[in-house]
């Protein structure tokens, strides 16, 4: 068996781009719904969501789930005036602040981050 001394850590020399690993594993965890505590339900689909990443991002939620609101103490919010496809292109841009259709999407989602007093 061999000592912690004689034990040789190989580390790799490939350049991170900044936050791109923080951006990776956030990415997954809006994906994956992993350690999820809230549910938001949005044209039909439910989103597994993290409370404390929602409310460090949005004074809206932030308020909500401090507060005794129904959705507060259910863990669960319905959104229904929103299309499904630009939800999910805002909570991409909560969890990793990355936008893949910008041009494309750009007037709606600054409309969408208005209405959930969304700050960066």
């Amino acid at each position: 068996m061999k000592t912690l001394k004689e034990t040789k850590l190989e580390v790799s020399a490939k350049p991170i781009k900044e936050n791109e690993s923080l951006n990776t594993d956030l990415n997954s965890l809006l994906e994956n719904g992993l350690y999820a505590d809230f549910t938001l339900l949005v044209g039909g689909k439910e989103f597994q969501l993290h409370k404390a990443i929602l409310a460090s991002r949005s004074p809206y939620f932030k308020t909500m789930l401090e507060s005794d609101f129904e959705e507060s103490r259910k863990n669960r919010l319905e959104i229904d005036d929103v299309e499904l496809e630009l939800f999910e292109e805002f909570l991409r841009y909560v969890y990793t602040d990355t936008v893949d259709e910008m041009d494309e999407n750009a007037s709606d989602l600054l409309i969408l981050a208005d209405k959930v007093c969304f700050s960066n």
